[in-house]
């Protein structure tokens, strides 16, 4: 009888990301087993989307701390594993299946990622401007 594999969610903190939350959790879907989302205080429709999307969020406070705000947001988690990513990362299908396939073997505690960011568009004050770069 083989062992259930360990679940992983991925938990973000979020204030005034409507611009971009949806990208993250279509981005999300089918990926993890729990997706959660503290927010900290969003007055931009952020927690509209959540609603809609189905995705469970509390309201949090940021207090100038983020350790506070991001283990406030861990504590919600059920899941054996948590990811946690910023609003406006997106995460792929290839890398949740790495991770799931190393999470198979762990006998630790905790990880760390090596992340590489790419800057497909120009980005200014929350909107999208331009053309890819090239």
């Amino acid at each position: 009888m083989s062992e259930k594999p360990l679940s992983l969610a991925v938990v973000s903190i979020t204030k005034n990301e409507a611009y971009i939350i949806s990208d993250a959790l279509l981005a999300c879907q089918g990926l993890f087993d729990e997706v959660f989302v503290l927010d900290t205080g969003s007055t931009d429709g952020t927690q509209a989307i959540l609603d809609a999307a189905g995705v469970p969020w509390a309201q949090g406070t940021w207090g100038d701390d983020f350790s506070k705000a991001r283990n406030a947001a861990i504590a919600h988690a059920k899941s054996d594993w948590v990811l946690m990513l910023d609003a406006d990362e997106i995460v792929t299908a290839r890398t949740v299946g790495s991770i799931r396939n190393f999470l198979k073997t762990a006998d630790k505690s905790a990880y760390w990622l090596l992340q590489c960011n790419s800057m497909w568009r120009l980005f200014d004050v929350g909107q999208w401007l331009g053309s890819p770069l090239v």
